[in-house]
């Protein structure tokens, strides 16, 4: 049911739309192993897909086929939703971390192995306010920008936590060495950098850093980027398209 698109429907190789989210305009999606979200401009937040850990934090382990309300973050004020393979984060406007699923390895932060159906604040990180959040396969990554650390929880089989510790980790833990110098060929003297966007992949991560000193603060996902938005796309938008890359490249677009 990752799809959305009702019990009973088959699988399709082609984009097709979710008659049930029509009409509510999205300011965020995301996606994880067999599940998926989106976030509605209001702060409306909306799961389907598989739920055997709870990653729908629905309070069950339902499936579900069709795009459901998460009533539970309703009064929370999420503003980005991160998914991992069967583990959820949600980002509030005032920097709260909620996590909800699998937490075998450790991934939702709550310093047990328990899974979680319903979504429950990172109490580790209470006290500050997290400005990101990124979902690997088995592992969550938070960070804080008034400290510039960055807090990385859960699997750490292939080292994918960078705390320099071996196993697994319940809790928020800081990576390490997350300002390196730069020596590089480029730079004429060793320059410190800093963290301006972090990503996270299946068991791997990368952050986007940048020179304090030349470049604006860090990016900030509560803050919507207008530049950045989920788009309708329909036959007379591509055409519209079309044209102008026609003008602009002065090549054949089909």
């Amino acid at each position: 049911g990752q799809l959305g698109l009702g019990k009973g429907e088959p699988s399709t190789r082609s984009p097709q739309p979710l008659k049930s989210l029509g009409g509510i305009p999205l300011a965020q999606i995301s996606a994880g192993g067999d599940h998926s979200f989106a976030l509605s401009l209001s702060g409306a937040v909306f799961g389907w897909g598989k739920n055997s850990a709870g990653q729908l934090g629905l309070n069950d382990e339902l499936d579900r086929a069709v795009p459901c309300h998460i009533k539970f973050l309703r009064s929370q004020k999420v503003v980005f939703i991160s998914c991992g393979e069967e583990h959820t984060a949600a980002l509030t406007k005032e920097g709260g971390l909620f996590t909800f699923g699998n937490g075998l390895r450790g991934q939702l932060g709550h310093d047990s192995t328990h899974s979680e159906p319903l979504p429950r604040r990172v109490m580790e990180l209470m006290g500050t306010e997290v400005s990101q959040i990124a979902c690997g396969r088995h592992h969550t990554l938070a960070f804080v920008p008034s400290t510039g650390l960055l807090y990385a929880f859960g699997c750490n089989a292939q080292g994918q936590l960078g705390t320099g510790l071996i196993g697994n980790s319940k809790s928020p833990l800081p990576v390490r060495n997350n300002h390196p110098l730069c020596t590089g060929n480029t730079h004429t003297k060793a320059e410190r950098y800093y963290i301006s966007k972090i990503h996270s992949g299946g068991d791997h991560n990368f952050l986007l850093l940048s020179n304090k000193e030349r470049t604006c603060c860090p990016e900030d996902f509560r803050i919507m980027n207008t530049t950045k938005s989920i788009t309708l796309i329909n036959s007379e938008s591509l055409d519209s398209w079309r044209i102008k890359l026609h003008d602009n490249c002065d090549s054949s677009i089909t």
